[in-house]
């Protein structure tokens, strides 16, 4: 570090870690060196998420260039592989063939933001789409999308139901926003969609309360429910969901819903790096005092969704809002400013603003006792907004967004980037389809969890069960090799767990795997799918004049390839 000056590392380039650096370097200039350590180097602006993912903004305009608002600060575009909170010091991973990087420092400030748990519901890791990051973000629009575009061309009317029905898991600011954002967005453009009528949307917001926006006053939220009712938005109060397949999600009270897009904005949990520091958490977060200093401890700090702050008013903690963690990271700042000056530490203020804008024109803001919603209300956000980001070209291109956005109607481009899409796990629940016999392949499968049937439509039409598979069987290979359509229908016996690849990413596990291949060119197209084969014999190689097979047990080092790709 710079001769003379205190080091301050930032661990999290979030709403906190943003606050607390910008304040460091604004009133410590010459005194403090700011290190911040962030994977990603542009904040994603969190009250803007719901307008990239319906169109109302261009994606990089939620987006703040970390390099641009914090002039003078070190940023470490790494990961974080440990934190010794003795001695203050961080080891970063800069890639497989150079060594960790130590960054030592005379005050940590834990800022990472929350992660998230959904492994207690089964199927929500795999097929809850979340609403964390850019990518998220980016993704939900397009698949939002995508739903319409396949809705308008389906003809089974059950399947398009499915496409239609939107549900959002998640009573918070962040569920509220997005299920009406998301409503707003089909509605304004079923325009473009002639075959689609209104009264085909479902969009269903759930609430495991007895209410929505629990931070906010009980008339207020009432208002924001009664206005998303109105807007056709079903709101459904003490409700979550248990568990989801590629097809459903399944509710606390047993009601089954069919959909292709479940949006989950709940199961926030204690970042795993947290978790490994030893130090004492209470309901997942830091311990800390009313100075934002992680308890026991010193030169620790710990701000936004990562600190368990007492709210001076109530004693509850502060919520986890984009509010309190820049309010928290300013205090934290200027607390250390404070104890490099020796003097008193200031504590925290309850923190009363709180907004939120349901659409172009609707918005809710409470600030002490003061509260109001509707136009008013949604000009207070944006104004709040362009207030709060550090950058001029930011709320510039921001601004006239809103302005196009207004004038125009809403735009349905998608935005196709290419992903990496090499394992992808998935959950059907007993009794569903993974494929059918006569559909085309397009993907390969690997039995994780569960039993799975193999059965064969015959000539007269009627199916037959050839056999069972369980963990460590594949199926699909053939179809995707030969071109071929499915000779097979395979079927969960029970709750099934998989993972898939795509057919190019399976071409590329061919080339690793070449025995795969040669399975394929022994197996003529149209010979039956399915055969059984006992689970004592690995890699069973059918015989030419017998039936073909494309079910095969994986080998422990095949196994640990696939696990690689993940």
């Amino acid at each position: 570090m710079a001769s003379g000056l205190v080091r301050v590392a930032v661990l999290g380039g979030g709403h906190a870690g943003l606050a607390v650096a910008r304040e460091l370097i604004d009133r410590g200039r010459g005194r403090v060196e700011v290190a911040m350590v962030s994977r990603d180097t542009a904040m994603l602006w969190h009250g803007l998420m719901p307008q990239v993912i319906s169109n109302l903004i261009q994606p990089q305009d939620a987006l703040v260039s970390l390099r641009r608002v914090l002039p003078g600060a070190t940023i470490y575009p790494y990961e974080i592989r440990g934190i010794d909170v003795d001695a203050r010091r961080v080891v970063l991973v800069r890639g497989a063939e150079r060594e960790d990087l130590v960054l030592d420092a005379d005050y940590l400030v834990f800022a990472l933001g929350s992660a998230t748990d959904l492994s207690s519901h089964p199927g929500l890791a795999e097929h809850g789409l979340q609403a964390l990051t850019f990518g998220d973000a980016f993704h939900l629009r397009n698949h939002v999308l995508d739903m319409l575009e396949l809705a308008e061309i389906e003809d089974d009317p059950v399947e398009r139901s499915r496409m239609l029905t939107f549900v959002v898991a998640g009573g918070g600011f962040g569920g509220v926003e997005i299920s009406a954002e998301i409503n707003g967005l089909i509605r304004d453009t079923l325009r473009f969609y002639p075959k689609l009528r209104a009264a085909d949307i479902k969009v269903i917001l759930l609430s495991g309360s007895s209410r929505i926006l629990r931070a906010i006053d009980r008339r207020l939220a009432e208002r924001a429910t009664r206005r998303l009712t109105g807007w056709g938005v079903d709101v459904r109060l003490r409700v979550s969901v248990q568990s989801a397949t590629a097809t459903a999600a399944v509710l606390s009270d047993g009601t089954e819903i069919l959909t292709r897009t479940l949006v989950v904005t709940t199961g926030l949990a204690t970042h795993p790096l947290l978790a490994s520091t030893g130090l004492s958490l209470q309901d997942g977060r830091v311990a800390c005092d009313e100075h934002c200093r992680v308890r026991e401890r010193t030169g620790l700090y710990a701000a936004g969704d990562n600190a368990w702050i007492p709210d001076p008013k109530t004693d509850e903690p502060l919520p986890p809002t984009a509010t309190a963690a820049k309010a928290t990271g300013q205090l934290v700042a200027r607390n250390i400013l404070a104890e490099l000056d020796s003097r008193p530490l200031e504590p925290i203020k309850p923190v009363k603003f709180h907004a939120a804008a349901l659409n172009r024109t609707y918005g809710l803001v409470q600030t002490g006792r003061v509260r109001f919603d509707g136009h008013l209300a949604a000009f207070v956000w944006r104004w709040q907004s362009l207030r709060a980001i550090p950058s001029w070209y930011r709320r510039t291109t921001l601004l006239l967004d809103w302005i196009l956005s207004s004038a125009f109607p809403r735009d349905v481009t998608q935005l196709r980037i290419a992903r990496t899409n090499a394992v992808l796990p998935m959950r059907f629940g007993a009794g569903e389809v993974v494929v059918r016999q006569g559909d085309p392949g397009t993907r390969f499968y690997v039995i994780t969890a569960g039993e799975a049937e193999v059965l064969q439509r015959g000539r007269d039409g009627t199916e037959r069960v050839v056999t069972t598979l369980g963990p460590g069987r594949y199926f699909g290979e053939i179809a995707l090799l030969r071109g071929a359509r499915r000779t097979a229908t395979v079927r969960a016996l029970t709750d099934l767990n998989l993972v898939s690849l795509d057919r190019k990413d399976f071409g590329t596990l061919v080339r690793v795997l070449p025995h795969l291949l040669d399975t394929a060119e022994r197996t003529p197209v149209h010979a039956p799918a399915h055969v059984p084969t006992p689970a004592s014999l690995p890699a069973v190689r059918p015989s030419p004049a017998g039936p073909r097979t494309e079910v095969r047990k994986l080998e422990p080092d095949e196994l640990d390839q696939l696990n690689q790709r993940k």
